[in-house]
């Protein structure tokens, strides 16, 4: 006999002050509080919510009374304690640094099905969800903590993800079965403690990939069942504990590599302002017209005035305010703190840096950024999870001169690894060169001198990294899991290969930083004169030109410059589009053609590393 009662899924029969999410009626409460009480809960199905910012808070803060002060702390709500079990993996934590993602509603709903089911003792969850727990790093504790709960996973991965622009492997277009661009999964978790022996030795998870067009997805679905489809078996292993297929063969040779952001003691993602508009310019003059006139204002003047939106958490007019007057603004003295800021690939900007947090910047990432401020330095930026999205090939990498906005890569999140720390007033460092400290691992550097007979300068360890990442093959035998983490980089096999490549490598650091003489005398020209405004965007392949409005044109641009894709962005595209309703200047100008030259350089660099990677490795 089934019993059906309508009841709010998320609320578990408990105390009233323990309910999971969202605000319900009292007495709705506790009729569900006590329908759960006489009936066990054996089945928890569903699509819920999809919210990477979700409105059901994991913590709330509460003040507390210490030696006479009052302050705040953060204190967990239920579901944020029950989420603690996907913060480790194997008894360790995760130690990432921005776990947002864990945050998302669909994994609150997940934990608190597993839950449920715990509870009971025996059940089945079948949710349809978001897909990014499948393979996405951050979620290698989920995967862990799910497998220690069911003893067989059922997946169909429906896919369908257009910010990553998935394709069928035929190369057709694949749609999502919902009207959103998120991809989705369905996921079946059973727990059967009476047959728990025989399917715990089994294969724990059975994966399927579903590609193609919408109504093809539909008719899938409508004729599936459990024998039916076509699985594919998954025995998910540590540290990852994937939820998706993967080259074994390759993957021991791969972790055998040196995780470039270990490699780096010092790293953090890059700056966050909050207000990109108002904190980041093309120009040292308006960074400075912009800070002497945001202190002038009134803070509702300033907001109506800037488009500032609502404060925040973490940025507030006043505050942004206050940061300015602090470090002098309007005096002429704080001038000083107009520095550059690499926006995005190639694209070099302004913005007045304190360093202080919840100020002019939400987060300035001081610890990592003044190392890029203090001296002569440059660091290598790394992105995690993916070719970002519009392209093929993994190509998140790139390299600064000066601090780095978080954004730099079109899905966020690089890590920016100096390549010197410089000491603070306080510091006692041992002294390298001029005062700074190679930020390199003893450990990594105690291995690559193995490697090649000798310790390396810190500019060859930095070009060796660069050149390899930048190798297509490398790029192609590792796709599958530069995808789902931060690259590796292998040891070299001998001294030979770490020269060639090292040296390839600085060579292509220069030219991406626009400092190789060669760009002075630019294969690209802008031979029009006129009003320089950028209007529509247009590129002519047949002519190798790219107009910028209707009479004038940088030439030539070969068409796999125009082509050419850093961090998710369409590089000399992105530039101009960024630029469009405005003036170039003459220095910008100069740097698009200097830009330009330098990708059509990095394309030949890059079979020259090829060949060189080919011999070294066999690959």
């Amino acid at each position: 006999m089934l019993i059906v009662h309508k009841i709010n899924a998320l609320e578990p029969a408990v105390k009233t002050s323990q309910l999971l999410l969202g605000e319900f009626i009292t007495r709705e409460a506790n009729e569900a509080a006590e329908v759960k009480r006489e009936k066990p809960i054996l089945v928890v199905l569903g699509n819920p919510p999809y919210s990477g910012h979700s409105a059901n808070r994991s913590y709330v803060e509460v003040k507390e009374a210490v030696n006479g002060r009052t302050r705040k702390r953060k204190r967990p709500t239920w579901i944020g304690k029950l989420l603690e079990g996907y913060k480790q993996v194997d008894g360790r934590p995760l130690k990432e640094r921005n776990p947002k993602w864990l945050q998302d509603d669909y994994v609150k709903f997940i934990r608190f099905a597993e839950w449920r089911i715990e509870e009971t003792g025996q059940g089945v969850v079948a949710f349809i969800t978001n897909h990014a727990y499948l393979d996405n790093p951050t979620f290698r504790g989920m995967r862990a903590h799910l497998l220690r709960t069911f003893q067989r996973l059922y997946i169909v991965n429906l896919h369908g993800n257009a910010r990553r622009k998935e394709r069928a492997p035929n190369g057709s277009p694949d749609e999502n079965v919902f009207d959103i661009q998120q991809g989705v999964a369905i996921l079946i978790a059973i727990r059967n403690p009476n047959n728990f022996a025989e399917l715990a030795e089994s294969v724990p998870v059975w994966y399927c990939d579903v590609w193609g067009s919408r109504e093809a997805k539909y008719d899938f679905l409508r004729a599936a069942t459990l024998e039916a489809i076509g699985w594919t078996p998954l025995t998910p292993r540590a540290p990852t504990y994937l939820f998706v297929p993967q080259n074994t063969a390759l993957e021991a040779e791969y972790l055998q590599g040196w995780r470039v952001p270990d490699i780096f003691p010092v790293r953090s993602v890059g700056i966050v302002t909050a207000r990109d508009a108002l904190t980041i310019h093309r120009t040292p003059d308006a960074v400075w017209q912009t800070a002497c006139e945001l202190v002038a204002l009134e803070p509702e003047a300033a907001r109506e005035r800037f488009r500032l939106g609502r404060d925040v958490r973490d940025w507030s007019v006043a505050r942004a305010q206050q940061d300015l007057r602090k470090a002098g603004v309007p005096k002429e003295s704080a001038k000083k703190h107009i520095v550059p800021i690499l926006y995005r690939p190639f694209d070099v900007r302004y913005t007045f840096y304190t360093g202080r947090s919840r100020g002019f910047h939400s987060y300035p990432r001081p610890e990592v950024m003044r190392h890029l401020l203090a001296g002569e330095n440059m660091a290598l930026v790394v992105g995690r999870a993916g070719s970002a999205t519009g392209d093929e090939e993994w190509n998140i990498v790139f390299v600064a001169a000066h601090p780095v906005d978080l954004n730099i890569f079109r899905r966020g999140g690089g890590q920016v690894c100096p390549l010197y720390r410089y000491p603070d007033s306080a510091g006692k460092q041992e002294v390298f060169e001029e005062g700074r400290t190679a930020n390199l691992s003893e450990a990594f550097l105690k291995a690559l001198a193995g490697a090649v007979g000798r310790t390396p300068e810190p500019e060859e360890v930095l070009g060796y990294l660069y050149a390899v990442l930048h190798s297509p093959t490398y790029r192609a035998r590792y796709a599958e899991f530069l995808k789902r983490d931060f690259p590796r980089v292998p040891l070299p096999p001998d001294k030979a290969t770490f020269d060639a490549l090292a040296q390839f490598g600085i060579k292509l650091i220069n030219l991406h930083l626009l400092r190789d003489p060669a760009l002075n005398t630019p294969s690209c020209k802008y031979p029009v004169a006129g009003e320089d405004r950028v209007g529509r965007v247009k590129y002519d392949k047949k002519a190798q030109r790219v107009w910028i409005n209707r009479a004038q044109y940088f030439e030539p641009v070969p068409p796999e410059v125009w082509a050419y894709w850093v961090g998710g962005y369409q590089v000399c595209h992105k530039w101009l589009d960024a630029r469009k309703g405005t003036q170039l200047s003459l220095d910008e100008r100069e740097a698009f053609q200097k830009m330009v030259t330098a990708l059509e350089c990095t394309l030949e660099l890059q079979k020259e590393i090829d060949a060189v990677v080919q011999q070294a490795w066999g690959w």
